[in-house]
């Protein structure tokens, strides 16, 4: 979690610095919230967070502690 973190963190402040020096601030902030969106779907996706109750049940039980380990982990960094 902290890599993901810190890995936003630097990546807002060279859009930044790139939208101050440019003076083009609607460009970074397109390009933040795309990244931002995107970002989101894909931790979303990979922990399965948009699926119905049903279809976690299923795969909850279906799968090892080792695979939901990893899965989690993914989609937390």
């Amino acid at each position: 979690m902290r890599v993901g973190l810190i890995l936003g963190i630097v990546t807002s402040g060279l859009l930044l610095l790139i939208g101050l020096s440019t003076r083009q601030f609607e460009t970074y902030s397109v390009i933040s919230g795309t990244l931002g969106i995107i970002c989101f779907l894909l931790a979303g996706i990979v922990s399965d967070t948009f699926v119905s109750g049903d279809r976690a049940r299923a795969n909850y039980y279906t799968e090892s502690k080792k695979e939901r380990k990893t899965r989690i982990r993914y989609g937390l960094t």
